[in-house]
């Protein structure tokens, strides 16, 4: 019996071996064989890509048993990319790709628990097939928080759970910020979320908390724009304008705000106006990015279903969160964004001064000189006596008076380069008639000499002759085709 037990073990240890030289070590978390590995061509100089981080590999995908290719993006111009550990591919391939050094190759053997099943994917791949893959990793980045490439990440130490703090959240992190490997702040630091620059943050390390799960730790860099401290840079740290900064931030908890399924409609009605008069703080202090947060959260709290007893108090609530936010927009910049809020203000009340103001402001500063008139039109229609909107009014029909203007003077220079063009056109049609007259005369001239002095002995006079390459007519005979051309 202990010899059988024994056999079986060898037979066993035989077999993981023979794995290990075929396929390569296993590297799935429970080390059951599920994804194995085989480094082909190693990298030194890259390092591995965290959860969270956008890589770009090319691969080449194979059937286990029968090496026939059923994908492959080798040959081609652009490789693929996607975002590691968040379930965007197989799961093979989020525990292979982080495994890998960039400029790293290696060939991967999955099994179906870790590929696609018992249900396989469509007519290319069957049930229950083991696949392999080449992939060759040919770089990674951070995961992009702003989606504009200046705020990104990387995970060092994973969170718990998938939350993530929502506006108003009380969190408690530790950020160390660096710049150029020189250390200009490292504190603990307790804040509202969304109220962060009240204690200092910069925009892009609240967004950066934002986004991460509690107790996460993680590796973040603010790039240059408008997330760090833009061109004025901090010259009490000696940090210049734009410049590239690196954080460490570990988020060590935060409790959300009620969320609003679990308030009833009268907590979020309260809650909703306690929020609008901070919102109405915060810009009156100028701090119009923190009372744009609070306003998008005083519409959201207001949203949803209310009886009609209790829209008596909503409705002015949902007014002017979407007044106040148009506001806030226009004071960032944001026209596109107020000509939306206004434009939300008015679905609720059609003749409302203040968004009908605020969207013709919006559109006179994207140049929308028309729509712009009409609304300051319908301001004035509603309030005659609006000297805001009769002043912006001036502007708008002077700036037309000018872009018309402008337009008649690129108009009539077009006119008249056309009418230069046409002219030289025609004066070149004429030169070619002129030649074509000239060289027609000299043509019959010549024939008519031809009739006169027929062509005689080398003692006599020569005969004047039209060349035709190169050759006198004695030489040539011409004849004409049946279209009336000459034939030579």
């Amino acid at each position: 019996m202990a010899a059988e037990t024994e056999s079986c073990a060898s037979q066993m240890s035989v077999d993981k071996e023979s794995d290990l030289l075929k396929y390569g070590e296993d590297i799935s978390p429970e080390k059951d064989g599920g994804v194995r590995k085989i480094v082909k061509v190693e990298s030194t100089e890259g390092s591995k890509p965290p959860i969270g981080s956008k890589v770009k590999v090319f691969y080449r995908g194979t059937f286990l048993n029968s090496g026939e290719e059923f994908d492959s993006n080798f040959g081609r111009r652009e490789p693929f990319e996607f975002e590691v550990g968040k379930g965007v591919v197989i799961q093979g391939w989020d525990i292979a790709v982080p495994s890998m050094n960039a400029g790293e190759t290696s060939l991967f053997t999955i099994k179906p628990e870790y590929a696609y099943g018992k249900e396989g994917s469509g007519l290319k791949i069957p049930p229950d097939a083991t696949l392999q893959f080449e992939i060759e990793l040919v770089l990674w980045k951070g995961e992009d928080l702003t989606k504009d490439g200046q705020v990104t990440k990387i995970v060092l130490q994973k969170g718990e759970g998938y939350d993530k703090p929502n506006t108003g959240a009380n969190c408690e992190a530790h950020i160390v910020g660096k710049y150029n490997g020189k250390v200009f702040e490292d504190r603990e630091v307790s804040f509202q979320m969304r109220e962060g620059s009240e204690h200092g943050l910069l925009a892009g390390v609240e967004e950066a908390m934002a986004q991460m799960c509690n107790g996460e730790k993680a590796q973040v860099w603010i790039h240059p724009g408008k997330w760090g401290f833009g061109t004025a840079g901090k010259p009490e740290f000696d940090i210049p304008g734009e410049a590239l900064l690196e954080y460490i931030i570990h988020l060590k908890k935060f409790e959300n705000s009620k969320e609003n399924w679990e308030l009833s409609n009268d907590e979020k009605i309260n809650l909703a106006a306690l929020t609008k008069e901070k919102g109405t703080k915060y810009f009156k202090e100028g701090k119009y990015q923190i009372a744009a947060h609070q306003y998008t959260r005083v519409i959201a709290l207001v949203d949803g279903y209310f009886k009609e007893e209790e829209k008596e108090k909503r409705d002015p609530l949902k007014l002017a969160g979407h007044l106040n936010l148009a506001a806030c927009h226009l004071k960032l910049n944001s026209n596109f964004k107020c000509i939306k809020e206004c434009e939300k203000a008015l679905e609720i009340e059609k003749q409302n001064i203040k968004a009908l103001f605020r969207r013709g402001k919006a559109r006179l500063s994207i140049s929308e000189l028309d729509l712009a008139k009409k609304d300051f039109e319908l301001v004035l229609k509603i309030d005659p006596k609006n000297r805001e909107a009769q002043q912006q009014l001036n502007l708008v029909n002077k700036n037309i008076k000018q872009h018309t203007a402008k337009e008649k003077v690129i108009f009539a220079n077009m006119f008249e380069r056309l009418a230069r063009k046409e002219e030289l056109q025609a004066g070149q049609t004429q030169r070619r008639d002129v030649f074509q007259e000239a060289t027609d005369e000299e043509m019959r001239k010549l024939s008519n000499s031809s009739d006169t002095k027929p062509l005689a002995a080398k003692d006599q006079e020569e005969a004047p002759s039209t060349e035709v390459n190169g050759q006198g007519n004695a030489d040539v005979e011409m004849k004409e085709d049946d279209k009336g051309g000459v034939v030579c």
